[in-house]
């Protein structure tokens, strides 16, 4: 606050109402401070400076009017001088609150009673922001304050001289280091408050740890990770993803991931800024593990398995390099290490289209959804993930699907996906099992540890159609995701909002019940009367 005018070291006493001495030579403020100075006047200055009564704001105008009225009575005099006191106390506590940062609304009140416009702070930058979520087990819930950090290909990375990474080809390109914080509300649209996170525009987050220099990693094998979201502002052609990806801990980057590096998913993308702590020059593919656990706008939704293995049979661990066809994630046949179409559970392309939508449906759209996601395991295995809503003190599960004389639950299981590929066209379930090794594979990667990712975006080349549309004229089954079509999916982000909040993980069932915890449940509140009577009777 010290470069505004309102601050402790620049706040300027001649705001207080004063009188001018035009008698003595150079006015009054000269011969006040040679008096404070303990200076020898000079012999033709006139008799010795008077410190005269402070003029009330309401009379200060009238200074130089002419002659005054007559002296008043020592009560009078008492009384302008209690009223001088109390403007100056008054004026006081304007310029301490005026230079408090946390009295936002006083200073705003004072600088208008004296005439002054506030200076609005300036757009804070910074490398990442606070945010809590819960972990929970049979005894409660308890908060961490960890920290959300902006993917780096969102900042500017330079050298000293201030070149832009990425715009050479040579290894002179590692002295490109340098990045810089940014303004996450104002140029990114994204905002924290009150446990929630907020995107208006396109942007990718990760969840750091408390520190905010390395990722948090969510072992979600035999857990649950539930979040609140509301999407009733985005239309069709709109995703708000949240998901994991198997991303190093530390970015890959010497510095830690707290500028958000070490990017990776199934899809193998590439122009990463950075690789293997270094500028990428190369456009380099980089893949990983990938867990949809909500990709949605208010027309649809859906969560997917993405999992990776070597065409060995072995591992694919953390951020992975691919070179030629195995970097063809989006292959039918399997080519990729990781199967970049995956694995999906979408009611409404499953054909349970009155399900989830903005208007009368099982779930609503047009208000906050709880979503929890829970991965069944047995053995060190993972068995099943599984999806629980709950609105409206409600828990609503998604009814079987029916594919012909099939009926099968509708959760992410091998048996479930073997279903979807008989099915579905583009369901490449062949190669989800036996060249990706299927739920299994993906439980792996779940139990080494996923970095959460959150983003908002549009898809300006399929309009999203993938997500909420008609896919190849519908000439096949599961080719029709959602209502959308092409028409709808044309505006981009304008307009687009989501909210997620209130995130917690855990042992299965414990953050599950953590969405009723507004109250004690009737079963509660039953067995504390009963107690309380049976103690009252004893006592008796």
């Amino acid at each position: 606050a010290s470069s505004t005018w309102y601050g402790s070291s620049t706040f300027s006493p001649r705001l207080l109402p004063q009188r001018r001495r035009d008698t003595v030579p150079g006015g009054a403020r000269g011969a006040r401070s040679r008096m404070m100075r303990q200076e020898p006047r000079d012999a033709e200055e006139e008799e010795p400076y008077q410190v005269e009564e402070a003029v009330p704001l309401a009379a200060a105008g009238q200074a130089e009017l002419g002659p005054q009225p007559a002296s008043p009575s020592r009560r009078g005099r008492s009384a302008a001088v209690a009223a001088s006191v109390a403007a100056l106390v008054g004026l006081a506590a304007a310029a301490i609150l005026l230079g408090s940062a946390g009295a936002g609304k006083q200073r705003a009140h004072f600088a208008g009673l004296l005439g002054l416009d506030e200076e609005k702070p300036a757009p804070q930058k910074q490398k990442s922001l606070p945010f809590p979520v819960k972990t929970c087990n049979s005894t409660g819930c308890t908060e961490e304050m960890l920290r959300l950090t902006i993917d780096a290909n969102w900042r500017w990375f330079h050298d000293d001289e201030f070149k832009t990474c990425g715009d050479c080809s040579t290894e002179d390109c590692s002295k490109c280091s340098h990045q810089q914080n940014v303004d996450y509300a104002e140029t990114y649209g994204v905002t924290v408050a009150e446990g929630a996170v907020t995107l208006t525009k396109s942007a990718r987050l990760y969840l750091l740890d408390a520190s905010g220099e390395e990722y948090f990693l969510l072992r979600l094998l035999g857990k649950e990770f539930s979040f609140d979201v509301d999407v009733s502002a985005l239309r069709c052609g709109v995703n708000s993803a949240l998901y994991t990806v198997e991303m190093d801990k530390d970015g890959g980057y010497p510095t830690g991931a707290s500028i958000g590096t070490g990017y990776c998913d199934a899809q193998c993308p590439r122009g990463m800024k950075t690789i293997g702590g270094k500028p990428d020059t190369n456009n380099t593919p980089q893949c990983c593990f990938e867990m949809d656990l909500w990709e949605a706008n208010r027309r649809t939704a859906a969560f997917t398995a993405h999992p990776c293995q070597l065409p060995d049979g072995g591992d694919v661990l953390g951020n992975y390099v691919c070179e030629g066809a195995a970097c063809n994630s989006g292959s039918a046949e399997g080519e990729g290490v990781c199967d970049g179409i995956g694995c999906d559970v979408n009611p409404y392309r499953n054909g349970l289209t009155e399900f989830y939508n903005r208007h009368d449906a099982e779930v609503s759209s047009a208000k906050p959804i709880t979503v929890t996601t829970q991965f069944h395991a047995a053995g060190g295995k993972l068995l099943e993930v599984k999806r629980k809503y709950i609105q409206d003190g409600e828990v609503v599960e998604i009814p079987l699907t029916k594919w012909g004389s099939m009926s099968i639950n509708t959760s992410l299981t091998d048996e479930y996906c073997q279903a979807e590929s008989q099915n579905f066209s583009h369901a490449p379930a062949t190669s989800f099992i036996s060249k990706h090794g299927g739920i299994q594979s993906q439980g792996k990667s779940l139990a080494r540890g996923n970095v959460l990712a959150i983003s908002l975006w549009s898809d300006d080349s399929s309009h999203m159609l993938w997500l909420d549309g008609t896919m190849n004229e519908a000439k096949s089954a599961g080719d029709v995701r959602g209502p959308c079509g092409t028409e709808d999916n044309s505006n981009g982000l304008e307009g687009a909002s989501v909210t997620f909040s209130n995130f917690r993980f855990g042992d299965i069932g414990t953050t599950f019940a953590a969405a009723f915890g507004r109250g004690p449940s009737a079963a509660c509140v039953l067995s504390a009367v009963v107690a309380s009577i049976l103690l009252a009777h004893m006592q008796t």
